[in-house]
């Protein structure tokens, strides 16, 4: 391998080193986590106007179903009547509020299709936002364990004492086990 291929890779590895130093994870993953946290606040909104769409769109096409209902008695009442040209008038207001029905109908499946699909990634980016909290959490552990490692190597540090206490107290629980199996023979 080449002197300066050797050289070059050590001084990118260096380098690379210090960025890592520079960028402290533990800031870019809170930043990631303001992001989402921002990104999911938006969502929720757009979810939430979608519901007072669908609201408004379901209200509008309960009031047409009604108004083609009464349409149709209107148009009745004009055929009993023998009112040809009545009834014509009706019979287009009639086509005019099934073609109004279709569209409505139509708008209002868009929606519920548009807000099942918001709330599918809204789910996604919570499951997402939710891993990298985990990670800042696990991080953040692990910082603290590096930091107070060494002041908790020297009290943690096990005796002879503990070792012997540790064994009474489990002969003990034998004991007691050995004795509840030979009383239930």
């Amino acid at each position: 391998m080449n002197i300066l291929t050797r050289i070059s890779r050590l001084f990118k590895a260096d380098i690379h080193g210090i960025l890592d130093n520079l960028e402290q994870p533990e800031i870019i993953l809170q930043q990631s986590i303001r992001d989402m946290q921002h990104e999911m606040d938006k969502a929720e909104l757009i979810i939430s106007g979608m519901d007072k769409q669908q609201d408004k769109l379901q209200q509008k096409h309960q009031f047409l179903e009604a108004k083609l209902k009464e349409l149709q008695e209107q148009l009745q009442f004009c055929l009993s009547e023998n009112n040809e040209a009545l009834g014509k008038s009706v019979i287009r207001k009639k086509l005019q509020a099934e073609v109004s029905l279709k569209e409505l109908s139509r708008q209002l499946a868009n929606t519920i299709e548009e807000k099942k699909l918001k709330i599918s990634e809204t789910d996604e980016r919570k499951e997402k936002l939710q891993a990298i909290r985990d990670k800042l959490a696990l991080f953040t552990e692990t910082s603290e364990l590096n930091e107070s490692s060494l002041a908790t190597e020297l009290n943690n540090s096990i005796t002879q004492d503990d070792i012997e206490l540790a064994f009474l107290y489990e002969k003990k629980c034998y004991a007691a086990a050995a004795s509840s199996n030979g009383e239930k023979s």
